[in-house]
């Protein structure tokens, strides 16, 4: 392998033959005590950046090459090193350009935050596709895949993040019956992961929507309790960006709007 995209191209051969999904490799790693996000393999994967040695080591583990990764991390270092070279050159060439960009991006969020649908009247039916879910508490902050933040658990899980942060994942809402709706997230890479609540109260996208947690949606004056039969109802653990949504004590509400 002379250059990044035969790189590249070899480790998209690798995940090939592995035969996971980017959910389940991310979820492998983690049981092997390992950190694969799922976003972060993907731009590997679309040819975005070199994987970092760590990130490398793990996705070559748990596609179950482990026993190569020293001749993989050796691949990687003889193409960076003349890339990282290349990159120093250019970095003043480009950097107002990339600048430029974050502006034009950062003014698209905040319009979308801004500008998106309203609070639903009392007594209307639920918006299901695409929609937001905001925490009453924290109108700014939508339900979003993340990390847990102390680290005890690898996989994306539910967290409130940014709402202008959130694209190109989209949320919907599948109804069941009876009040009841799967929760949904959609991304062009990751495909479809409907929301399972774990042992622990936290909630993880599947891939099979079939084993995922339905929730009712008990609805007072344009907000929402999300419940869950039998565990209690879905709030957010602690206060500002990435913290953890938890299924506990029906005392937290929030707003489902349109997208």
């Amino acid at each position: 392998m002379n250059s990044q995209g035969e790189f590249i191209a070899a480790l998209r051969d690798l995940k090939q033959r592995s035969g996971l999904t980017y959910r389940q490799l991310e979820k492998r790693a983690a049981e092997q005590g390992k950190v694969l996000a799922r976003s972060t393999l993907a731009d590997v994967l679309a040819g975005k950046r070199l994987p970092v040695p760590d990130v490398l080591d793990a996705f070559v583990h748990a596609c179950g090459e482990g026993d190569q990764v020293d001749s993989w991390q050796q691949a990687r270092a003889s193409i960076a090193e003349p890339a990282a070279a290349v990159a120093l050159q250019r970095r003043r060439s480009v950097w107002w350009p990339a600048a430029a960009a974050l502006v034009v991006l950062a003014a698209a969020g905040t319009w979308f935050a801004v500008s998106g649908g309203q609070d639903p009247p009392a007594g209307t039916s639920v918006p299901t596709s695409p929609v937001r879910i905001r925490p009453v508490a924290a109108p700014d902050l939508c339900l979003t895949d993340g990390h847990v933040r102390d680290g005890r658990y690898g996989p994306l899980v539910a967290v409130q993040r940014p709402c202008s942060a959130v694209a190109p994942q989209t949320t919907t809402l599948e109804p069941l019956g009876s009040g009841a709706y799967r929760i949904v997230w959609h991304h062009p890479q990751f495909g479809k992961g409907c929301l399972k609540v774990l042992e622990d109260g936290l909630l993880e996208p599947w891939d099979d929507c079939t084993k995922a947690t339905p929730f009712t949606l008990e609805h007072a004056e344009a907000e929402y309790t999300l419940r869950v039969e039998g565990r209690g109802c879905v709030g957010i653990a602690g206060t500002g960006e990435s913290a953890e949504a938890l299924v506990g004590e029906c005392d937290q509400r929030f707003v489902i709007d349109t997208a």
